[in-house]
């Protein structure tokens, strides 16, 4: 194949494609039959499992990013919310949580400006990460429409 200068065209110098192409079906054993094809999805988009830990990463980024909207006093009354529902152990830390997230994005939507927070790290393994975001999921879903009447 020529070199290609300053001066020459990448398609002056390659070959026409009908001169390395093979005809339909005309596939030599052991060769990759669909190579050419570029995958529609990154390899991580046809295992579920690894799809739905992606998910759960992808809401907890989102997580931590909210919580610097989050009002101070926030902590304290989605305590006391999930208490008033006669909620304990994990569901009630679920329904606090969901909580928090629902103040956060009120008060970025109303324009409240990002404050600094201490980081927090996640021990919990990843099927335990799902569990836990279901269960801020459901509790979310059952939030009232004004959270300030709640608490």
């Amino acid at each position: 194949m020529a070199r290609v200068t300053a001066n020459s065209s990448l398609a002056a110098t390659a070959p026409p494609v009908a001169a390395v192409a093979r005809p339909r079906g005309e596939h030599t054993q052991g060769s990759a039959r669909h190579a050419h094809r570029p995958c529609a999805r990154p390899p991580h988009a046809r295992r579920p499992g690894i799809r739905l830990q992606r998910r759960a990463v992808e809401i907890r980024d989102a997580g931590l990013v909210l919580r610097h909207y989050a009002p101070d006093a926030t902590a304290g009354k989605a305590d006391r919310y999930a208490q008033s529902l006669g909620l304990t152990g994990d569901r009630a830390e679920a329904a606090a949580e969901a909580y928090r997230l629902r103040a956060a994005m009120d008060a970025k939507a109303a324009g409240v400006p990002a404050a600094p927070v201490s980081a927090a790290v996640s021990a919990n393994s990843a099927a335990d990460d799902v569990r836990w975001l279901l269960d801020v999921s459901t509790a979310y879903t059952r939030l009232p429409e004004q959270l300030t009447t709640a608490a």
